[in-house]
């Protein structure tokens, strides 16, 4: 994220906040391949792997999510995400790490959903057209597409293990609960 809050038309905030699977931590060397292809073309590389499960509109949808997360964290032990490929998004500017989408993401996601009191079948569909990705670099130009590529022969096949849900703000203030305890791991959002 960002560090403010989006902008969407006239001036209304796009988001609030996000509920992600972060931080995701690549193997060593592919992470320093990744960014020096990154650098090497301009690109500012994000700190922050992440895989967002949920954007938040609201200040509400924070408060909400704080309260169900750590269930959600206490019921699902940690596992392992697979780098399948890679994508560019041009209207996003975005270049991604593709991730397997595995049935427990998409389980997740849905049970987030459900609990932000969306139908089953509308929370079915919204899963059904998702994406699992890492964002590598954002307001990447016109050679996305080419370096989407390069990026896929570096980190194609890579496993990352998830250890905790993150909800995160748009001041980038996080609260973090563990896989398979729901502890609070990080500082807390609210001050």
């Amino acid at each position: 994220m960002s560090g403010q809050a989006q902008e969407g038309e006239a001036g209304k905030l796009r988001w609030r906040g996000v509920i992600a699977l972060a931080p995701i931590t690549l193997d060593a060397a592919v992470t320093t391949r990744v960014e020096e292809l990154l650098t090497k073309n301009g690109l500012k590389v994000t700190k922050w792997y992440h895989v967002s499960l949920r954007l938040l509109s609201l200040e509400r949808q924070l408060e909400e999510a704080a309260g169900f997360l750590p269930e959600i964290a206490a019921r699902q032990p940690a596992f392992k995400i697979r780098v399948t490929g890679t994508a560019f998004f041009p209207s996003a500017g975005a270049l991604t790490l593709k991730v397997q989408p595995a049935t427990v993401l998409k389980g997740l996601r849905r049970e987030i959903l459900l609990r932000q009191r969306w139908p089953g079948a509308l929370a079915w569909l919204r899963n059904l057209t998702w994406i699992p990705h890492i964002s590598a670099a954002y307001e990447v130009g016109e050679n996305g597409w080419a370096l989407a590529h390069e990026l896929a022969a570096i980190a194609q096949g890579q496993e990352a293990l998830v250890e905790q849900i993150t909800l995160r703000n748009w001041r980038d203030q996080d609260r973090c609960y563990r896989l398979g305890s729901g502890e609070e791991s990080c500082v807390p959002l609210m001050e």
